[in-house]
This record gives C-alpha cells, sequence and structure tokens, in this order.
C-alpha cells in the first residue's frame, strides 16, 4: 500500500511538473507560427526500441535513473555517433513540426550569434541530454543539462568559433523522465551567414563590370576583321582581274605569232609542214590558233 502510495504521488508530481515544464531556446531567438505550442516538445521517441538500458537499469523509474540508463546505453551502442542524429532518425514529430527545426520556422528571421545559447528553463524534472549544432558540426554537449545548467533561462557556453560562417544555429533537448522521450528541437538562421552572403554577392559582380570593355574590343575586332575581309575580296578581285588581262595577253600574243608564221613560211616549209600535219595532227595547236583569231574578232 505505501508503494503504491509512493508510485502514486511519484506520478502526480511528473504530471504536475510536466504541465508547467516545457521549454525552448530564447537565444539566439527562433521565430514561431503563432498557432504552434511554442514551449511543447515537438517530437516523441520510444526509448526501450532504440536503446536497450544496461542490466539492471530502466528508462521507467524517476528522472535521475532514467538519464543515467540513457547515458549508459548510449555509450554502449555504436549506431549513432551523437544524440541529434539519434533523434533525427527515430523521433515521431508532432503535428505541425518540422524535422529541422521542430516548432521554430526554419526561415525565420536572421540572428547574430550569442555569446551564450539560451533555453527558457530546463526544469529538473526534465533531466536528459542536449546539444547545440551550427549547421553541421557540433558546438555544445552535455549528457544532462536541466541539472548541470539549473538557472532561468539556461546558459550553455558553446564553441562560437564552430559556428562563423554557419547558416544555421540547432539546438536538441530530450527529456526522459518518462519511457517516451521528448524531443524539443529549435532553431535559428543566422546573420553571419547572410552577411558573408552579400559580401560574396557583391564581388561577383564587381567582377563582372568588365563587359562593357569586352563589347568595345569585340566592336574592334569585328571592324577589323571587316577591313581585313574587305581587303581581301578586293585583292581577290585584282588577281582575278590581272589574270583575266593575262589571259587576253597570251591569247592575243599567240594569236599574232601564229598569223605571222603564216605570212613567212617558205613553200617548200609550208609543204614540209603540211605534210608533217597530215601524217602528226595537233588538235590542240589547232584549237588555240582558232581560239586565238576569235578572240581577235571579238577585240576589234
Amino acid at each position: 500500500m505505501m508503494t503504491s502510495a509512493k508510485t502514486l504521488a511519484l506520478t502526480m508530481a511528473l504530471m504536475a511538473a510536466a504541465a508547467d515544464a516545457h521549454s525552448k531556446m530564447a537565444l539566439p531567438k527562433p521565430t514561431w507560427d503563432p498557432a504552434w505550442g511554442t514551449n511543447s516538445p515537438s517530437g516523441t521517441i520510444d526509448g526501450p526500441s532504440v536503446l536497450t538500458p544496461p542490466s539492471g537499469m530502466s528508462f521507467s523509474t524517476d528522472p535521475a535513473s532514467n538519464t543515467k540508463a540513457y547515458t549508459a546505453a548510449f555509450k554502449a551502442q555504436t549506431k549513432y555517433t551523437s544524440m541529434k542524429q539519434m533523434v533525427d532518425a527515430t523521433q515521431k514529430l508532432e503535428s505541425g513540426a518540422s524535422k529541422e527545426c521542430g516548432f521554430s520556422l526554419v526561415n525565420g528571421a536572421a540572428q547574430p550569434l550569442p555569446d551564450q545559447v539560451e533555453w527558457d528553463q530546463l526544469p529538473a524534472s526534465h533531466e536528459g541530454p542536449c546539444e547545440v549544432w551550427c549547421d553541421d558540426k557540433l558546438a555544445f554537449s552535455d549528457e544532462n543539462c536541466a541539472i548541470n545548467y539549473p538557472d532561468s533561462p539556461a546558459k550553455l557556453p558553446y564553441d562560437k568559433s564552430k559556428c562563423t560562417g554557419a547558416k544555421m544555429l540547432t539546438s536538441v533537448w530530450l527529456a526522459l523522465h518518462v519511457p517516451t522521450w521528448q524531443v524539443y528541437y529549435n532553431c535559428a538562421p543566422l546573420s553571419g551567414a547572410s552577411s558573408s552572403g552579400s559580401s560574396a554577392s557583391s564581388t561577383s559582380t564587381a567582377t563582372t563590370t568588365a563587359p562593357a570593355a569586352s563589347a568595345a574590343d569585340d566592336e574592334y575586332a569585328s571592324t577589323a576583321s571587316s577591313a581585313t575581309a574587305d581587303e581581301s575580296a578586293s585583292s581577290a578581285a585584282a588577281d582575278e582581274s590581272a589574270s583575266a588581262a593575262a589571259s587576253v595577253g597570251a591569247d592575243e600574243f599567240a594569236s599574232t605569232a601564229a598569223s605571222a608564221s603564216d605570212e613567212t613560211s617558205a613553200p617548200a616549209a609550208s609543204s614540209a609542214a603540211s605534210a608533217t600535219a597530215d601524217e602528226t595532227p595537233a588538235p590542240a595547236a589547232t584549237t588555240s590558233k582558232c581560239k586565238a583569231k576569235t578572240t581577235r574578232r571579238r577585240r576589234n
């Protein structure tokens, strides 16, 4: 009877604490949808189905014992390298929550990096580990944040140097007071990443202002190319004219030479030439002679 009374009292205490013990990241400040519960867990994990508690330990006793069991079980396993990795792989999201940021908005207002990451409260009744990440770099972790950082707000001394230039800061807290673990998952975009992006954009714009000079160079090259083409065309025309003139001159010379040969040949030579022509006709010469005569008539 005494045991039942103690169990009932503990259960009632836990329920009362749970009703007013939820928490959220306060700094850097997340952006929230007004319709969502900012202090509510964004997901749950069935603890016994994910990790096996060591012999003689359980996930269903008091918060301190549950946390010790979780810590021992997590160190004994090799599947997950961080609590966040385990949460991402195994949590069941609540309605309206996202895997990336829980109930906070992924595209919320960008925030500066704080000196310390703050949570509104980490009640002692909700013992369990917490982590701070900047993009994919672990900047802080503790096995029992509610006990080791009891102030309100709780101030987590993360490694700020690991967050330089990061786009997103994410903080995850896992409450182990019941076997169905509660996931509190918040994030905030970082303004440092926006500034870096602006600088990069400005630099990119500066390096692309040279095209005006390139356009002038292209115009000059086009003009020079056109002039060269015209010069080449003129040269080709001149060569063609010279070739035609040479051809006409050659034809005229051939015609004159043939005519002179006809007028000054002796009869004997003519007979010999005639005999030779009869024996070995030369069509090419005859054609050339005819062509020469024809050409001479055109010129006259």
